[in-house]
């Protein structure tokens, strides 16, 4: 069995958020989903979430793509760390193809681990910023 792992913060659940679930699941065959706390958004993004970290754990825990979910008090990193830790063999780590310097330092920790690093294309038509900010200017 391939377990896989995606890691957000899946703040207004949105066709983008959908597609990387969708597409993760048609590479593996178990699929375990870490939703960033509300703190770790603070500190990340310098923002507070719209909606509650319990909500979108809820949320995700809902998709059928989704077998487990888990809120993320630290980093991708280190929770795929800890999932290997606990005896889980993590195959594979999916995320939107977005570009940084602390994304590529976190993709090399993570390879890492074991753990092939997936890079599926970034949905640029819509994120969580652009709705946010469509409704400040609304």
């Amino acid at each position: 069995m391939t377990i896989g792992v995606i890691v957000g913060t899946f703040d207004m659940f949105h066709v983008g958020h959908l597609n990387l679930f969708i597409n993760a699941k048609k590479n593996c065959d178990y699929l375990i989903v870490g939703v960033n706390s509300d703190n770790v958004v603070s500190r990340d993004k310098n923002i507070i979430p719209t909606i509650s970290q319990q909500d979108r754990l809820k949320i995700c825990k809902n998709i059928k793509q989704c077998d487990e979910a888990y809120i993320v008090n630290n980093n991708a990193y280190l929770f795929i760390k800890s999932l290997i830790k606990k005896g889980i063999k993590v195959n594979f780590y999916f995320r939107g193809n977005e570009i940084s310097e602390n994304i590529i330092k976190e993709n090399d920790n993570i390879s890492r681990l074991g753990v092939k690093v997936v890079l599926f294309p970034y949905y640029k038509k819509i994120s969580s910023t652009k709705i946010r900010n469509s409704f400040q200017k609304g």
